[in-house]
């Protein structure tokens, strides 16, 4: 078999090897981890947790580490295009034969435990970093954060990102609730980094239980955004001016000063030269972040599927706005809150194309459509697949008109794949 094929082999094996998808507890993969040896590391460990932002905070840490002479790990989920962008060491995604490698080495240690997806891939990670004597290793937890596989390890800094209502079967109804399971990757004598100003209280008396330092925006950490740079400031020192993101919206500077925030508290462990922070944030680039593809008709792709999210790319869209159209392409999950994703959007969107995904989680593109005439005004065009949406929808644009598509990684994806001037675009992107 062809090295392609056979990581394809491994992930369809996966995802039948565990009765359920998800199964959340830290019962089954604490066992292998420990025979594997991945529960320590010489390298240090930063864990992310949070609702929205986890991405991108992990690619700016990344990318400051790489550029300050680091030897770096980057763990995320879920991938957008190929697995292998699960997985990025020294700069570059894992190829696929590492990665099967990493496999075998967890299949021979798991006996008869029966491993989820995202558990044999968190351990096979591990696995992977482990093989490169890596200097920092920057692990983002999948769901949650108590019972999260990711949790397995022990941080050196905690990191968590603004939290909202999202994944409720499994965490929660309110944000208080949610953020007991994220808080629980916090370790006593590891700092963590609060990137929301007003975090939930449950973060914050967890923090004081474990007698952690802990790093909170708006109070050791402030930023504000000028015409054409973008100031952050560290407690008493005077601010530091940096050159913007390459990824748009406000809310990537709330990601890369969480990120600077993270760096810092780091810094005597990690050192990083301002230089190298300050290129690090802007040269960060990850796709479907709000990625813009220009022409006449601009195509702006983000996987924003939850209210939080969507509130972020509905300010990216007003900032941005301009004479013509905003015409949406969404699909979303059946297990999100579509309600409030749509109502979010809503003020932006001037019509909207609704489709189906390839996807067992996927809600079905009539009852989506049925959703969305109730909560907007705006007309609603019902189609079979994300390409056949996106083709009606670019024959009904004039130049000036913008096309968004979102809802989901999977519909995300499916654009970038199925649409031909799209995967264009994202193969240079990724050359």
């Amino acid at each position: 078999m062809g090295q392609d094929t056979r990581l394809d082999a491994w992930l369809r094996r996966q995802e039948k090897l565990h009765p359920t998808g998800i199964d959340l507890g830290l019962e089954r993969v604490l066992p292998v981890a420990q025979r594997l040896g991945l529960q320590r590391s010489r390298a240090r460990r930063i864990v992310i947790a949070g609702t929205n932002g986890k991405g991108s905070c992990a690619a700016f840490l990344g990318e400051i580490y790489r550029r300050s002479g680091l030897r770096v790990g980057v763990y995320t989920s879920p991938h957008l295009l190929r697995y292998n962008e699960r997985i990025r060491r020294l700069g570059r995604t894992a190829p696929d034969a590492e990665i099967c490698a990493a496999f075998d080495a967890v299949e021979a240690e798991r006996g008869d435990i029966t491993l989820t997806y995202f558990e044999f891939g968190t351990l096979a990670a591990l696995q992977v970093f482990a093989a490169h004597a890596l200097d920092v290793e920057v692990l983002e937890v999948g769901l949650g954060g108590r019972l999260d596989a990711v949790n397995l390890v022990d941080a050196d800094c905690a990191l968590i990102t603004p939290i909202s209502i999202d994944h409720q079967a499994w965490l929660g109804s309110t944000r208080e609730q949610i953020a007991v399971e994220k808080a629980a990757v916090m370790r006593a004598a590891a700092p963590v980094v609060l990137a929301e100003i007003e975090p939930p209280r449950a973060l914050l008396e967890h923090a004081a239980q474990l007698g952690v330092v802990s790093v909170r925006a708006g109070y050791d950490y402030r930023w504000w955004e000028a015409a054409s740079v973008w100031h952050w400031q560290w407690r008493d020192e005077d601010p530091r001016r940096l050159p913007k993101p390459v990824l748009p919206g406000a809310h990537q500077l709330v990601n890369a000063s969480a990120a600077l925030a993270t760096v810092e508290v780091m810094k005597c462990k990690l050192p990083v030269t301002a230089a190298a922070a300050a290129q690090g944030v802007a040269g960060t680039r990850l796709l479907g972040r709000a990625t813009s593809v220009p022409g006449d008709v601009e195509t702006i792709l983000d996987v924003a599927h939850n209210p939080a999210g969507a509130r972020a790319l509905a300010e990216h869209l007003k900032a941005g706005a301009g004479p013509g159209r905003t015409c949406a392409v969404l699909g979303m999950m059946h297990d999100k809150p579509h309600q409030e994703t749509i109502e979010a959007l809503a003020a932006q969107i001037n019509s909207w194309y609704v489709c189906e995904l390839p996807n067992p989680r996927a809600l079905p593109a009539a009852q989506l459509a049925y959703l969305v005439q109730g909560l907007t005004q705006a007309p609603v065009h019902c189609h079979a697949s994300v390409a056949d949406a996106y083709g009606h929808c670019r024959d009904c644009c004039t130049p000036g008109d913008r096309i968004l598509i979102c809802g989901s990684f999977v519909t995300v994806a499916e654009a970038f794949t199925t649409v031909p001037e799209l995967s264009a675009f994202a193969r240079a992107c990724d050359g």
